[in-house]
């Protein structure tokens, strides 16, 4: 989203020779992986293609003619035509010609005319256009001139600012000003470009979010604007409305404003930056420092929180954020160092958005990361169960989130609730069996729900009233309506009115009461109903001796139930331990039906249980497991079964856990999610298909908030309301295929 102008010696000289290209800044959400394999570009591009500049979720290129074409966001108009809120194709900005120089702010994007005119279009509600109307709301689809500019040599664009470099080496900048980035503190939003003060001898301009920086003939660097993250790089953390000099940095190259981040390339091609490189305190540096590994950069460009240098040989390396694989080095982990985008050569630009990179090679436009807005164009979904991530279509504000064997269930803020995937025993809950899908289905018959939990096969919602709403497969009882058919809507479990929490398990139902007691229902063979015997129960039973109760989960035959001291007790079935009450081999095996308490633990914090093993989480954010280790359940690297606790590897800060049938999840700080055991179909958000004993990290969504895991699929419910899912697809669990990253580079077409 940030440009550099040209340098001094090329301006004096009246050449269009460029420096460093575009960047953008903000928050980036969740997506999906695609194959991390080199690019297969074709030579759509072709050498006519001269320049990319990068927004908030949109790119421009300019061709040597000076066209310029758009693709990605276009709510604000950013694409300089009407019509689609976002296109993934490349189409021309209307009425533009003669452009010698393309930029992009977050929400609007300007082009440098032959005449020395800038024209700018998109979000104009900070003045960014510079055209003289701007205010709260307003807009332009169509290229407006800046006003009273005609002696432009380059630009640079911030999230809602926008500055020129003019012949004289002065500097106008125009938009937002809460932060101090255009330069002239008198107000807080100027909609026409004004002087900045003290600043008469640039070469070079670069503006970050709210930020901006140039060097001056001397090839000094300067900054002002926001500095809150040491981005102006004079050894301190405040805004400064005028120019100064980074002391100590020395002459400089070329400079890149990015985000709450700065770069300066230095004669020798090396780097050096300072300001923020992530989202947290301790990744803030407030004066220059190099960045290590870093030989030969030709160029730089910066993006909300990640960094690319070009170099000389035509390769690119990128660092910094790498949430949504805007990295390009095929992974979602975040770098410190350098790492090289994977397959990229003969590159030729660079331009970096809010999320997602691009670049203008030898044989084309590749881009990778977030696709958010359409920007990476139309990608191809991704193989069936290699644990890419996909966003549920038609489900929007969800409050919660469960799975089933081969079924997703979401209740809304509203009250609703939406089922999707497998149907033969009527799981959906929209009225009838069979069918099923990669739509969401709104479960019938039940309203004003605030808690739903997926079973094997059937599903039950509890409502504000505390009554409980059961629907699917019934056969051991598990609907709590005193039979045993298959009911595809939902209906009332008998006799209860006053629940506060409800669980679904294999063939069984358990409830939490407001006064503590827990009552269970279904299939009882194995003692998981808890109430003294071994056999069914198409109704509502009390658990023997158990009150206090702060959580209940069913297992495939078995439960738990945690007290307020984080002890916890289990039962029912024990086939391998599950219970973890430390069954030797005298009675390993034998069905409790009513609790035993779970040895070596007392701090218990959640609960979630599998077919047969049971793991929690600690109070202090570790995770233990117990029960049958053969598919790597217990994530302690050992197939052993397990009659008491074993510790999970790695796992020291789980906020949150999900059992599936065979497999655990675990949520950490900054969105890592851990998963281990059975990963058949891609349910631990990784592709190989093997079991993993032990975690491993296989999505990264920044702002997921709760995880759901299935028979062989895996969800995650983001803090805005949307649903993520991966793992096995057979039966539409995953909801409709709609793929929003991409880890590597991909050809962007119709340029």
């Amino acid at each position: 989203m940030r440009r550099l102008a040209s340098p001094a010696l090329l301006l004096l000289a009246l050449a269009a020779c460029r420096e460093s290209p575009s960047s953008s800044p903000s928050r980036p959400p969740s997506g999906t992986n695609a194959a991390p394999e080199a690019p297969k570009a074709t030579a759509l591009g072709g050498p006519e293609l001269v320049e990319l500049a990068a927004g908030g979720a949109h790119v421009c290129a300019r061709r040597a003619s000076g066209e310029v074409l758009c693709w990605g966001s276009n709510q604000s108009g950013q694409l300089g035509w009407t019509g689609a809120r976002e296109s993934s194709t490349p189409k021309p900005v209307t009425g533009l010609a003669g452009a010698t120089r393309i930029v992009a702010g977050h929400d609007h994007s300007c082009a440098l005319l032959s005449s020395g005119q800038v024209s700018c279009w998109g979000d104009n509600s900070s003045g960014q256009l510079g055209d003289g109307r701007g205010r709260p709301g307003s807009r332009s689809a169509a290229p407006v001139a800046v006003r009273g500019l005609v002696d432009a040599v380059s630009l640079a664009a911030g999230d809602q600012h926008t500055c020129a470099l003019r012949k004289t080496g002065g500097v106008l900048c125009w938009g937002g000003n809460q932060d101090g980035q255009t330069g002239n503190a008198g107000r807080a939003v100027w909609v026409a470009p004004v002087v900045v003060e003290g600043l008469r001898d640039a070469v070079a301009l670069s503006a970050g979010r709210a930020h901006t920086c140039a060097l001056d003939r001397d090839r000094q660097a300067l900054c002002w604007g926001a500095g809150e993250r040491g981005q102006l790089g004079d050894g301190g953390r405040r805004d400064r409305p005028t120019p100064a000099v980074l002391a100590g940095l020395g002459k400089v190259k070329s400079i890149e404003a990015a985000g709450d981040q700065t770069c300066a390339l230095r004669p020798q091609g090396d780097v050096a930056c300072w300001g923020a490189f992530g989202d947290g305190a301790a990744e803030l540096r407030a004066t220059p420092g190099g960045i290590g590994g870093l030989r030969g950069v030709s160029a730089l460009a910066g993006g909300s929180n990640h960094t690319c240098a070009q170099l000389g040989s035509g390769r690119a390396l990128c660092w910094g954020e790498n949430r949504e694989g805007q990295l390009g080095d095929g992974s979602t982990v975040d770098r410190s160092a350098p790492v090289p985008v994977a397959g990229l050569q003969g590159v030729r630009d660079l331009a970096l958005g809010e999320a997602f990179s691009c670049a203008l090679t030898d044989s084309g436009v590749l881009c990778w990361g977030s696709a958010d807005g359409s920007v990476l164009g139309p990608l191809p979904p991704p193989p069936e169960d290699d644990g890419s991530l996909r966003v549920v279509k038609g489900v929007d504000k969800a409050a919660g989130i469960s799975a089933g064997d081969g079924f997703t269930c979401a209740h809304l803020e509203g009250g609703g609730a939406l089922c999707w995937g497998r149907n033969d025993r009527g799981q959906l809950g929209g009225g009838s069996s069979g069918g099923g899908g990669t739509t969401p289905v709104v479960v019938g018959k039940v309203d004003e729900v605030v808690e739903l939990d997926a079973g094997h096969a059937h599903a039950c919602a509890r409502r504000k009233s505390g009554q409980v709403y059961c629907w699917g497969a019934n056969t051991s009882g598990q609907l709590g309506d005193g039979g045993r058919r298959d009911r595809g809507v939902a209906g009332p479990v008998a006799g209860l009115a006053d629940a506060v929490q409800v669980d679904a398990g294999g063939e069984h139902t358990c409830a939490r009461r407001q006064n503590g007691s827990v009552v269970c229902w279904g299939k009882g063979a194995s003692g998981q109903l808890g109430h003294g015997k071994l056999e069914d129960s198409p109704k509502p039973a009390r658990v023997n001796g158990l009150s206090g109760a702060v959580e209940v989960v069913a297992g495939g035959e078995h439960t738990c139930a945690r007290a307020p001291s984080g002890i916890a007790v289990c039962w029912g079935a024990n086939t391998a331990g599950q219970l973890g009450d430390g069954a030797g081999a005298a009675t390993i095996g034998k069905p409790q039906s009513s609790p035993v308490q779970v040895k070596k633990i007392n701090d218990a914090a959640g609960l979630a249980l599998g077919i047969d093993h049971t793991c929690t989480r600690r109070s202090n954010g570790a995770a233990a497991c117990w029960g049958a280790g053969a598919n790597g359940a217990l994530g302690a690297g050992t197939a052993n079964d397990w009659t008491m606790r074993v510790p999970v590897k790695d796992v020291n800060t789980a906020v949150t856990i999900a059992s599936g049938e065979r497999h655990v999840c675990a949520l950490s700080p900054g969105g890592v999610i851990s998963c281990w055991g059975d990963n058949g179909a891609g349910q631990l958000g990784q592709a190989p298909r093997t079991i993993q004993r032990t975690p491993v990290i296989g999505q990264r969504i920044a702002d997921a908030v709760e995880l759901a895991a299935g028979a062989d699929h895996t969800c995650a419910r983001t803090s805005d309301g949307d649903v993520l899912c991966w793992g096995s697809n057979e039966h539409g669990q995953l909801g409709a295929i709609e793929v929003s990253r991409a880890l590597a580079p991909v050809a962007i077409a119709g340029l």
